[in-house]
């Protein structure tokens, strides 16, 4: 099966994407097998990413790939292993990863603490360590009280979502709001802009360290790859993230966002003809399949 053509990169352009297309939030599950193994579970995600640069209907359409390392909840092979094998996997199977990023970088880059920042565009009564929200209206809750009223479906739903924990002094974060996090970064809403915004780091120019915390945040590795953010963002994950992704779009939901930056994006929008959903949460979509023991 011959890929979709996508558009070559213009010498200069700042055109956002089309599509940022995550290949993965990879865990030791995936990047402790060897190239072999990673390029099988990066072929079994080729068909989906095929597919969703088809269903733009563009005939150049502008993509951007990613994949994010978790390296904030779980130890990780030191990346001088863990990255090349990655990314010859990849290649193996027909892909390539234009960016990686790492999970810790959205907690905090140098001066830029993405985490806390994000929490702060919550609505106030919503920054605490738990909110409930009713799915259906996206309408916050008190965590102490559940919905009571009928939605537009006929029995509510109640999404409770753990933002951070405190223990000893420590906070720790929650994947949820990590990946909402995420998600608002490849939109191009969050920590790209002022003095210490979060830039890409060439992978030709890295030496590979020992330690995960002296890699940058974000790696381009592919030198002609179109832009990080994107109009709209695709992600293809393993089923037992679902309930996390839930979360994500409820976050995303009641997140005030800058709204010169939303401005910005929807008037280079405009510019190519372009009409984009109004809801931040709408302009992200999933494929959440199966590549093996997805438990482990």
């Amino acid at each position: 099966m011959s890929p979709p053509v996508t558009a070559p990169r213009e010498g200069g352009t700042r055109k956002l994407s089309h599509l940022s297309i995550e290949l993965g939030h990879l865990t030791p599950r995936e990047l402790g097998r060897d190239v072999m193994g990673l390029s099988d579970y990066f072929r079994k995600l080729r068909p989906w990413h095929m597919a969703a640069i088809e269903s733009l209907g563009l005939d150049l359409p502008r993509v951007s790939t990613c994949v994010l390392i978790d390296d904030y909840f779980t130890r990780l092979r030191a990346p001088a292993v863990v990255l090349p094998n990655l990314i010859e996997a990849a290649e193996r199977a027909g892909l390539a990863v234009d960016y990686i990023v790492r999970e810790s970088g959205l907690v905090q880059t140098g001066n830029l603490q993405l985490a806390m920042d994000v929490s702060k565009l919550l609505p106030v009564g919503m920054r605490s360590p738990s909110m409930i929200i009713e799915a259906g209206t996206d309408k916050a809750l008190s965590p102490s009280v559940l919905p009571s009223r009928e939605t537009s479906y006929r029995h509510s739903i109640s999404v409770d979502v753990e933002l951070w924990d405190d223990r000893d002094t420590e906070r720790t974060w929650s994947c949820a709001l990590l990946a909402a996090i995420w998600q608002l970064l490849r939109l191009g809403l969050i920590g790209l802009t002022g003095p210490d915004a979060l830039t890409a780091t060439r992978w030709a120019d890295i030496r590979l360290p020992g330690r995960w915390a002296e890699m940058p945040a974000v790696i381009q590795v592919n030198p002609d790859a179109q832009r990080f953010i994107a109009y709209q963002t695709f992600s293809i994950l393993p089923p037992k993230l679902m309930a996390v992704e839930h979360a994500v779009r409820m976050i995303l939901s009641e997140a005030v966002t800058d709204a010169e930056a939303w401005q910005a994006i929807l008037s280079e929008s405009h510019r190519e003809g372009l009409s984009l959903a109004k809801e931040h949460a709408d302009r992200v979509s999933y494929t959440f399949i199966s590549t093996g023991n997805d438990r482990e």
